[in-house]
Formats: structure tokens, C-alpha cells, sequence
């Protein structure tokens, strides 16, 4: 061996070499100083350098290798160079310009440093294993840091921190915190297991497969402050901490899998080829978006500060799942292809999102409300209300699954429009509310509870059964079959339906004309500002029918029917107890009016050609009339003495060709019942206890003359 007991001076470039062998050792017990260059080399022996080198003068260069190496704070104004296992107990510093490499394990003795001149090339370099309850720095300037072992695996560092122009690492572990700055290469894991943030503060390349996870308490915080790429997995865990990614992840080349989780992570774009999985309060402020395949999953409160979209592959089983709240004024795009988008918690309860569009082969959301429009594609599961608050459409573009009684609600402007493209199905409520926008439901609706609807032109293009009601408010209304416990249809204009199925009541309202299918309901009241038209009308109890101008009706079977035209009134036939009929011009009927007790028809016009089957028959007018059939059970010609005329009396009545007298027209409208018209009183036979006596002086009516 060769042994230096004391302080060197070097005066010129020098060396210390031994044979080699083990043993043959170099120490030097003092400090060594002198702007020359050393080099030590003991081969298989220890090198041991226990006092500070370049202290007062630094060296140009040191160079030592050993099988041990052992230094404590080295000044160069050069390179340095180390070679053999080598235990740190202080700091390595290169002033001037050059390389600082150690090339095997490094054993931290005291907390440490190394630090090169900085400049391009002046570069650190790890090639070994690093370990030691202890701080390392190591800082290359514009050169690059290379760590090239692993980091505490052994024994964790207390703190660990890099820069560089470049910096690669291993896997590193410290027990307190970890520094980055530059452009990471990043080849294993970096975790700091006691306390302690982890700050990667330039573009991060993924070499493998890697983690960064701090000890998880509040303050142990991950941020990365550049880019991340590489066709490697990531995950970020900090606990309780905080997660920050300030750069675009995976958008020069696509990450294999990334998941953070902390109390809090914000994100910008997030790139990668399969799944991405977020857990803690998230702020997004960018797109997350996977290539290849694989879910994306949310799991904790959604935060947007900026327009954000999530987009699955597509693939069956890319699915979204946002689990928590939804919030922040901007726009969200969720697409999941061939996969599932689900929102299992409200969004935009308190800050409303400015536009949402979620499509997937299923689609689940509950609450929702917007500034903006809202797009839904997919078989859709709605377990809430849907609002809209400042303008937009909101589409659903599939079939609609109810899960809770919901509420869709537009702005309310004509532009602002609520369409289903799908059928509606679920034991639920569905309110529509859409003020002057139109409303269009294209897929049929079954086993509602209810339907609400409410908008400028309302469109129901597919049969509607529910189970309670049917209500429709609107200006143009243009509806398929409807069936409930009771419908109820207004429209400020035309109104069109089909066929009308109700265990209770039908009120349907047009401020124009309105057409309907068949109605079969307890009781129906229709009113038409224009023309109206229905089909067959069957109630159990009443029908009141009114329009402003002609009223065309099939076959009505009702207790009572009440029939208003303002021109003409056209029946394909009546079945019931009563019936009166109304017509500014005209009454005609197709088929039998058959009442078991009254008929009364009015009109200005003519009602001609009816046939009649009624228990009384009583027409008010001055146009022509005439019908045939039977009256009170008697049929033919013997019936139009039972005809009641009431009115001016100015037409011409017949009933079965006979002409029809029409007493009644002689009292105030008030019905007689004569059965003879004499004044003959005790004639064997008579059972009158008071004939009617009418004296002939006072009738003034050419139709009735007295023989006696």
C-alpha cells in the first residue's frame, strides 16, 4: 500500500498507483490541494481519501479507482473520476469545466452533493447503485445527470434532487423529498416513503414501465411541470397530497396506461393506448383521450377549467365512468364508442357546464345542467332532471330508459328545442318543458307513469301508453296514438292525434282546426277553432264536441253526446241515451242516430236524410229537415205526429215523407204531449180525467185546423 499521513501539496500532475492486489491500498489521511491533476489507482486495493481535497486550491482533475474508494468533499477545476464502490461523505465539485462520473455502487456517508461547471458537457454520472440515509444533490447545469442504478433501494436517501440540461433515472427512493429539473428520462419508479413531495420540473420520457408515489400525507405532493411520453405505463400516487401535471401527457407519443390518485389531481391532455384512471378531486383542463383500448374511469369530483373531452377507443368495454360531481362553465365531450359513458353523480349542480355531450353504446346520467346544449347518443338511462339554463337544444338520440321521475327543460326560446330519437320506457314521470322550442319524440313511450310536455310545435310521432297521464301543451301539436288514465291535449293552432285510449277523461283544445284518431275514454270534450275531425268516439259516460267550423265525427257511442259546428255537422252514426246536435248549416249522418231517450238537432240549415232511432225527437230550426226511422218505439208515418218542431217554423219537416206538425212550436218550445185534440168529454172509452181543451180562436198557425 501506499499511505500519505498527512496534508499533499501537489506541484505538479501526479499519480498514486499500487500493484494492484488486495491490500496494496492508497490512503492519504490529510487534505491534498494544487492546481495540478491526481490520480489514484489501487487496483483491487481501497483508495481512501479521508481529508477535503482542493479546499483551499482546487485540483485540475482526480481520478481515483479501487476496489473501495472512499472521499469526503473533492474541488476540481476539471473532471473527476471514480471507479470501484465508493463511499461519499461530502461534496463533489467541479468549478471550471468537466465531467464528474462515479462507476460503481455509491455509499452516501453525510449528506452530499455533486456539482458540475454546467456547461454542455460538464455531465454527472451515476453508474452504480446509490444508497445512505442521507441527501444527495447532483446538479450538471447544462450538462446532463445520469443515474444509471438504482436510487435507495437498500437504504433510502433522506432527499434526493437532479438538474441537468438531461436527467435519467432508475428507480429512486427516498424517505423525504425528491427534486427533478430538466428533461426526465424515466426508467423505474420513484418513491418517497416517509414524507415528502416529488417535483419533476421539465419533459418526463418513459424508459419502463414507472411509479411515483410520495408517503401520502397532506403537503406530499407530485407535480410535473413539462411533458410526458413514452410507450410505458405511469402511475401517480400521492395519498392525501396533491397531484399536479401541468404539461400535455403522452401527446408526442402515447403512454401504455396512466393513473393518478391523490386528494386533489389536475390534468391537462392525457394521451395513452389503453385505460386511464383518476381517483380524488380532479380539474381538467384539456382532453383525455385513449387510442387502442381501454376504460377511463374518474373516480372523485370533476372540476373543468377549461373545454375538456374523454374519448375511449370505441371498443366494446372502452367504457367512461365519471363516479363523482361534474362541475365548471365550459364544454365536455364524452365518447365511449362501442363502450359505456356513465355519470353516476350530478353535473353542473353548482357551477353549470357550459355544453355536455355524452355518447356510448349506453348512456347513464343523472342530474344535468347546462348554460348550453346538451347531446346524448346511445341507449340512454336518465335518473334525473336535464336543464338547460341560457340556450341549445337538448338531443337524446336513442332509446330512454327511466330511473326517477325527471324533468327535461330547455331555455325556452324558439331555438331551444328538446328531441328524443328513441322510444321512452320506465316507470317514471317524464316532464317536458321547452317553452317556444319545439318538441319532438320520434320512438314510441311505454309505462310511463306520466307524460308532461310543453313547447312550440310537439311532435309524438310513435304511440304513448302510460299509465297515469297524458298531457301536451304546445302551439302545433301533431300526435300518434295516446293512451293514459286521462289525456289532456292543448294546442294554440292545429292539433293532430291519433287514436285516443283513456280509462278517464280526454279534453283536447286547438286554437285552429284539429283531427283525431278513434277516442275511447269516460268522458270527452273536444274544442276547435277551426274544423275538427275525429274518428270513432266510444265513452262511457259523455262527449262534448265543438268546433268553429265543420265537425266531422265517425260512429259516437256515449251516454250523451253534445255535437257543435259552426257550418256543417257530419256523423257516421250515434249510439246512447241523448244526443243534441248542433250545426250552423248543415246535419248529416251516414249511419242510424240511435238514442233510448232524446234527439235534439239544431240548425239554420238542413238536416236531411237521417236515419232515427230515438225515444224523443225534437228539431229546433228554419231550414229543411227530414228524417225516417221510429220515434218512441213507433216507426214510419205514425211517428211524425212524435216529431217535436220548435223554432220559427218557417222550413219544411217531414219524417217518413209525412209532414211534421210540430205542436210543440206553439208554447214556447215547450214539449205537448196531446194524444187526442177534441173536446168531448164522457165518451165511453175515455179514461182522460182532464182532456186538453184548446180553444181555436187563439192558434194562428195555417199547419192545424180543428174538426171540432
Amino acid at each position: 500500500s501506499i499511505r500519505l499521513g498527512g496534508p499533499v501539496t501537489l506541484t505538479g500532475n501526479s499519480s498514486i498507483v499500487t500493484a494492484g492486489f488486495a491490500g496494496n491500498d492508497v490512503r492519504v489521511t490529510g487534505a491534498i490541494d494544487g492546481a495540478y491533476a491526481l490520480v489514484a489507482d489501487a487496483g483491487a486495493g481501497a483508495v481512501s481519501l479521508s481529508g477535503p481535497v482542493g479546499g483551499s486550491r482546487a485540483l485540475t482533475l482526480l481520478s481515483a479507482g479501487g476496489s473501495t474508494v472512499r472521499v469526503g468533499s473533492v474541488t476540481t477545476r476539471g473532471q473527476q473520476d471514480y471507479a470501484g464502490a465508493i463511499t461519499l461523505a461530502g461534496d463533489l465539485v467541479s468549478t471550471v469545466g468537466g465531467s464528474i462520473r462515479l462507476g460503481g455502487p455509491v455509499t452516501l456517508a453525510a449528506n452530499s452533493s455533486i456539482v458540475t461547471a454546467g456547461f454542455a458537457g460538464d455531465d454527472v454520472r451515476l453508474q452504480g447503485k446509490v444508497d445512505g440515509a442521507y441527501s444527495l444533490i447532483a446538479d450538471a447545469g447544462r450538462g446532463q445527470v445520469v443515474v444509471d442504478g438504482a436510487v435507495g433501494a437498500s437504504r433510502a436517501l433522506t432527499l434526493f434532487a437532479a438538474g441537468g440540461a438531461s436527467v435519467k433515472l432508475a428507480d429512486v427512493t427516498t424517505s423525504g423529498r425528491q427534486d427533478y429539473a430538466g428533461a426526465v428520462t424515466l426508467a423505474g419508479n420513484l418513491v418517497s416513503n416517509a414524507g415528502g413531495a416529488i417535483r419533476l420540473a421539465g419533459p418526463v420520457t418513459l424508459a419502463t414501465n414507472s411509479a411515483i408515489v410520495t408517503a401520502g400525507f397532506a403537503g406530499d405532493d407530485i407535480t410535473i411541470a413539462g411533458t410526458v411520453d413514452g410507450a410505458r405505463s405511469l402511475v401517480l400516487d400521492a395519498g392525501a397530497g396533491r397531484i399536479g401535471v401541468t404539461g400535455p401527457v403522452g401527446a408526442g407519443r402515447a403512454l401504455t396506461s396512466f393513473a393518478a390518485g391523490a386528494a386533489s389531481v389536475a390534468v391537462r391532455d392525457v394521451t395513452t393506448r389503453g385505460q386511464q384512471d383518476y381517483a380524488g378531486a380532479l380539474s381538467l383542463n384539456g382532453n383525455l383521450v385513449s387510442t387502442v383500448g381501454g376504460a377511463i374511469r374518474v373516480g372523485g369530483p370533476l372540476t373543468l377549467t377549461g373545454a375538456s373531452a374523454i374519448v375511449s377507443a370505441g371498443f366494446s368495454g372502452d367504457d367512461i365512468r365519471l363516479t363523482g360531481a361534474v362541475n365548471g362553465p365550459y364544454a365536455l365531450l364524452v365518447d365511449a364508442g362501442a363502450g359505456r359513458a356513465v355519470l353516476d353523480a350530478a353535473v353542473g349542480a353548482s357551477n353549470a357546464l357550459k355544453l355536455l355531450s355524452v355518447a356510448g353504446a349506453g348512456v347513464s346520467v343523472r342530474a344535468v345542467r347546462t348554460t348550453g346544449q346538451q347531446d346524448y347518443a346511445g341507449a340512454i338511462t336518465l335518473n334525473g332532471d336535464l336543464a338547460s339554463s341560457a340556450g341549445g337544444t337538448i338531443r337524446l338520440a336513442g332509446p330512454v330508459t327511466l330511473a326517477a321521475n325527471s324533468t327535461i327543460t330547455s331555455a325556452g326560446s324558439a331555438s331551444d328545442g328538446v328531441a328524443i330519437t328513441g322510444a321512452v320506457a320506465g316507470p317514471y314521470r317524464m316532464n317536458i318543458r321547452a317553452g317556444s322550442g319545439t318538441v319532438g319524440l320520434g320512438g314510441p313511450v311505454n309505462g310511463l307513469s306520466a307524460l308532461d310536455v310543453t313547447g312550440g310545435a310537439v311532435t309524438l310521432a310513435s304511440p304513448v301508453s302510460v299509465t297515469d297521464a297524458v298531457i301536451a301543451n304546445g302551439t302545433r301539436l301533431t300526435m300518434g296514438a295516446l293512451a293514459g288514465a286521462t289525456v289532456t291535449l292543448n294546442g294554440s293552432e292545429a292539433l293532430t292525434t291519433g287514436a285516443i285510449t283513456a280509462s278517464q277523461d280526454v279534453r283536447v283544445s286547438a286554437g285552429k282546426g284539429a283531427t283525431l284518431g278513434t277516442v275511447s275514454a269516460r268522458n270527452l270534450t273536444v274544442t276547435a277553432g277551426d274544423a275538427l275531425s275525429l274518428g270513432n268516439v266510444t265513452t262511457n259516460q259523455d262527449a262534448t264536441v265543438t268546433g268553429a267550423r265543420a265537425v266531422t265525427l265517425g260512429t259516437v257511442s256515449s251516454r250523451t253526446l253534445i255535437a257543435n259546428a259552426a257550418t256543417d255537422l257530419r256523423l257516421a252514426g250515434v249510439t246512447g241515451d241523448s244526443a243534441q246536435l248542433t250545426a250552423g248549416n248543415r246535419i248529416a249522418a251516414t249511419g242510424t242516430l240511435s238514442l233510448t231517450r232524446g234527439l235534439v238537432l239544431e240548425t239554420a240549415g238542413t238536416a236531411t236524410g237521417l236515419d232515427v232511432r230515438a225515444g224523443s225527437l225534437t228539431y229546433r230550426g228554419a231550414g229543411q229537415f227530414a228524417a225516417s226511422g221510429t220515434v218512441g218505439g213507433i216507426a214510419g208515418t205514425g211517428a211524425a205526429d212524435l216529431v217535436q218542431v220548435a223554432g220559427s217554423r218557417s222550413g219544411t219537416y217531414l219524417f217518413a215523407d209525412r209532414p211534421v206538425f210540430g205542436v210543440a212550436a206553439l208554447v214556447d218550445r215547450q214539449r205537448l204531449d196531446i194524444p187526442l185534440v177534441d173536446t168531448l168529454s164522457g165518451v165511453e172509452g175515455d179514461v182522460r180525467t182532464a182532456p186538453l181543451v184548446l180553444d181555436p180562436a187563439l192558434v194562428k198557425d195555417d199547419l192545424i185546423s180543428f174538426q171540432d
